[in-house]
């Protein structure tokens, strides 16, 4: 609809040209509806990729409302299913409530969807569901693909997976990681 506003003003402008009389009104008017056009294709974008039923997720949770908060990132996720901020929050939310199964299924709609998440606290959160609900090796397989990819990665996440690897019954495993992770902690707690 927009696009048909641009399309008529311009035409109308066109026509005041073409009569001879050029009336610089209309040219700011065409200017101006081209600027809402770009704007209406902005939000428009957001809008489709979820961005702003996440934020309106974001406005109940400051507002003290998680249900509704919740109602609005699993929108942001059905418009965006590879959208990790949203899908975050859901995470933060049911773990929160100890809905440890509902973490875990979560976490697996994403990775079926090319998502995965990004902070290291949505990553304990998602591990922790995974172990609570019996899936210890989904857990580990999750803890040790983030520290292949990030080396530098918080201590915790080292002293967690060697708790994990422990309770798999990999002992030597458990306490390669754990000399890491303790050795992580020491280096971070000289650090000015």
């Amino acid at each position: 609809r927009p696009l048909d506003r641009v399309q008529r003003a311009e035409r109308a402008g066109e026509c005041v040209r073409r009569r001879g009389v050029v009336l610089e009104r209309d040219e700011v008017a065409v200017e101006r509806v081209q600027a809402l056009v770009r704007v209406h294709e902005e939000l428009g974008e957001d809008v489709l990729k979820g961005v702003v039923d996440y934020q309106r997720g974001l406005s109940y949770l400051a507002g003290g409302n998680p249900d509704r908060a919740m109602a609005w990132f699993r929108a942001a996720l059905q418009k965006n299913p590879a959208y990790d901020l949203a899908r975050a929050k859901l995470v933060e939310l049911h773990f929160a409530r100890q809905q440890f199964a509902e973490v875990a299924s979560l976490y697996r709609d994403g990775q079926a969807k090319g998502s995965s998440p990004a902070d290291e606290q949505t990553l304990l959160r998602i591990a922790e569901s995974l172990e609570k609900t019996g899936d210890i090796r989904s857990a580990i397989a999750l803890l040790e693909s983030a520290l292949a990819s990030n080396a530098e990665s918080n201590p915790v996440l080292y002293l967690t997976l060697a708790n994990y690897h422990r309770q798999a019954g990999n002992l030597e495993k458990a306490s390669e990681l754990e000399r890491k992770g303790k050795a992580r902690l020491a280096a971070g707690s000289k650090s000015p």
